[in-house]
């Protein structure tokens, strides 16, 4: 008999469509009708999306103290991360 070894499915990082809720629309809040159909940049809204500073520690312990100070000044060992994104399709899985 032939072993061959299977990837299994949460092994792969490209597989991102398992048990997926279908796709749909974003719904963004506006102060008014007319600055929605203006289309204008709403208030009510703030895109996460863009380039964030990453670092990836091999345990939770080894996170440094100050990880959560908005003054802590970022070393060598932090990267920028793409975001949406994934770590693991960006080269931080090795």
């Amino acid at each position: 008999m032939i072993n061959i070894p299977i990837q299994k499915v949460w092994e792969n990082p490209e597989a991102v469509g398992l048990n997926r809720l279908p796709a749909r629309a974003t719904l963004l809040p506006y102060q008014s009708e007319k600055a929605a159909l203006g289309q204008q940049k709403s208030t009510y809204y703030q895109s996460l999306n863009g380039q964030w500073d990453f670092r990836l520690v091999d345990h939770p312990d080894r996170v440094p103290e100050d990880f959560i100070q908005p003054t802590i000044t970022l070393k060598r060992d932090w990267k920028k991360i793409t975001v949406p994104g994934n770590w693991t399709t960006q080269g931080f899985d090795k």
